[in-house]
């Protein structure tokens, strides 16, 4: 720790710039104490612009320590890559000045390149779905980030199709709460599809993948497609 301060004093390691954005010496010597891989980089060139891109999205001064103390090797990523992950969490209706933003930066980035290219594809997919299909706000998402991590493919759309059938049939109420797409596949499949499958066929059909959820029309009104047929199922008046 002495040595750290002592180069922290001298400037070395760009410790002044830092300084400016974390606010202290202390908080500089934090972070470096909790990764000691900074040391072997410039954090003119490497701390210091992604630090930058945070404080210019309008990240307060305290989220800057907590990232920087708590995920320093995060702010050692390469600046593109930082800077569409910030720009992703933005656009998904994060906000900057809360914690929630700055651990979902950390868990993003702590991901190996392959990995993070592909669950971006899969956020990106998933917020075409909610906000084209279900007419979904992104901010209502980021309050709900656990339905980002489930398979779009295997669990949102079948239970998508199942629920707007069952609620066109009047079988259930309009109304019904976003954990129904949270609850295990067991709970689902003794609440909806066990239950209603043989009284309305077209539920096992939707639970096998064989109906496509095609989205919600004007009126609250929700539409299924045969997959590989051009003829169309209406179910509606339905929410989430």
């Amino acid at each position: 720790m002495p040595v750290l301060c002592l180069l922290l004093m001298d400037g070395t390691f760009g410790g002044d710039l830092v300084k400016t954005l974390l606010g202290s010496s202390e908080a500089v010597v934090s972070a470096l104490s909790c990764s000691s891989r900074l040391l072997r980089y410039d954090l003119n060139t490497m701390m210091l612009p992604n630090m930058e891109t945070l404080r210019d999205h309008g990240v307060p001064g305290p989220k800057l320590i907590k990232l920087a103390t708590s995920y320093p090797r995060v702010l050692m990523k390469k600046r593109d890559r930082f800077t569409e992950t910030v720009e992703l969490l933005k656009g998904m209706g994060m906000k900057p000045t809360s914690t929630t933003f700055i651990l979902a930066i950390a868990a993003m980035l702590a991901l190996t390149p392959a990995t993070w290219e592909r669950k971006l594809a899969n956020i990106r997919k998933s917020m075409e779905f909610f906000v084209n299909k279900l007419n979904w706000e992104p901010a209502f998402l980021a309050a709900r980030p656990m339905l980002l991590s489930l398979s779009l493919e295997k669990r949102i759309i079948p239970r998508c199709s199942i629920l707007s059938i069952l609620l066109w049939k009047g079988l259930l109420s309009s109304k019904f709460g976003v954990h129904t797409l949270l609850l295990s596949k067991k709970d689902f499949l003794e609440k909806y599809v066990v239950k209603y499958g043989e009284q309305v066929p077209e539920v096992l059909e939707a639970y096998q993948g064989k109906l496509e959820f095609v989205g919600i029309e004007a009126g609250d009104q929700c539409k299924q497609k045969k997959r590989g047929r051009g003829s169309k199922k209406h179910y509606g008046n339905w929410q989430l």
